[in-house]
Formats: structure tokens, sequence, C-alpha cells
């Protein structure tokens, strides 16, 4: 019988995900990757693989690749690779995997859901009725339809295509920045910088990649 490799694993997974990875490698489990740095060496030496699951972005600079030598795969059980020196891990010939897609109906599910729970503003509706404020004061203050207005998406990526196809069924105006003008969304209208957009639109979403590139990316004049 072939000996397993070793892998580091951090997160949140279910039992039957770590039975499984169990069954088909030997793990040591720690909380996040300053951890790793209270392993012995001999623990260390032969880790092959680090498997992440979370919601915070998994950090890990050329320092944490140094704890691991043979280390050859990061695989990450969800969306992005935001905290991982990804110049460093190239350098070291060493894969980072993630889940893209997995997440982009929801994320856009969610966003439309903002959309109206703010236009509509559910929240306060639902105080009011909860507070009695209703029974001594009548109805609230009628609010926004979203329905013809101009939305605005500032990163047409995976998620923001998706919210923009979304809004479509509004019959709401879409309007987008991203680095180049794309062909597939001739009927929405490109901007060539963030602040022209917000200047323009009603309702405005951010649909970005994290990281240093996007730091500050809105600011105050958007």
């Amino acid at each position: 019988m072939s000996k397993k490799n070793e892998i580091i694993v951090i997160g949140d997974y279910t039992v039957t995900q770590l039975e499984k990875l169990s069954e088909e490698f030997q793990t040591i489990f720690v909380n996040k990757t300053d951890d790793l740095r209270s392993l012995s060496a001999a623990s260390r030496k032969n880790i092959k693989g680090v498997a992440f699951k979370g919601h915070r972005p998994l950090e890990f600079d050329a320092a944490s690749f140094d704890l691991l030598p043979e280390l050859r795969i990061i695989s990450n059980f969800g969306v992005g690779y935001d905290g991982i020196d990804i110049q460093e891990a190239i350098r070291r010939g060493i894969k980072i995997t993630n889940t893209p897609d997995v997440l982009n109906d929801d994320v856009a599910d969610v966003a439309i859901g903002m959309l109206i729970a703010l236009s509509r503003n559910f929240l306060n509706g639902v105080n009011w009725i909860k507070s009695g404020e209703w029974g001594k004061s009548g109805e609230m203050a009628l609010n926004r339809t979203v329905s013809g207005k101009k939305a605005g998406i500032v990163g047409l990526g995976r998620i923001g295509c998706a919210i923009a196809h979304r809004l479509s069924g509004f019959k709401m105006n879409i309007h987008y920045y991203s680095r180049s003008e794309k062909s597939s969304a001739k009927d929405w209208k490109f901007h060539n910088d963030p602040v022209s957009l917000a200047e323009e639109v009603d309702f405005l979403f951010i649909a970005l990649v994290g990281g240093q590139e996007t730091s500050q990316f809105v600011s105050k004049e958007v």
C-alpha cells in the first residue's frame, strides 16, 4: 500500500468532507497559516499540499512558503485567492486552485435582494410594523421603484454580468465600468472611469476582485 501524501487542512470543513480528505491524505489540522510555525520542522518537511476552506482569504506569503519546502499545491475550497502571493507561488512552481463560478448566482441574487430592500425601505418597514408604529402613525411614506432606473456596475466580470442580467429583468438601464469595453455588452453603456459612471446612475454595484489591485478603488469622488 502506497503512503498517503501529507497535507495541511485549514478551515471549517464538514464531517463528511474531513472524512473524505482523511481517506485520500495524511492530514494535519491547523486553524490558520500562522499556526504552521508551531509545527516541528519534521512535521512540515513532507507536506505536499494545503487544503483551505473559509470565508476570509487564506494569507500565504513567501515566509509561509518557506515553512513548507515540499509544498506542491494550495487548494481553496471557495472562490478567489486574494491573500496568496501568486508571484511567489509561480516562482516556486506551486499550483494554486480555487472554485470560480460556484457562487456567481448566489452573490448576484443577494445583490438584487439588497437593491429591492434598499429602494423599498424594507428594513424600516418591518420595524415600523413590529414596533406598533403602523397602528399609531399609519402607513409609511411611499418609496422608490427600481423599474426603469439607471444601474451602474463597477467590474463586469462573472458576478458583474450575472447582476446585470438580473437588472435587465427590471427594465433598468445598465451602465458599467471595466478595464475594457465588452463586446458581449453592446446593450449596456460603457464608462471609462467609475466616477463618470457613478454620476450618471441611480444605483451603484461594486463587483470587483479583492486584493491590492482594487484597494481603495471606490474613492471619495465615487
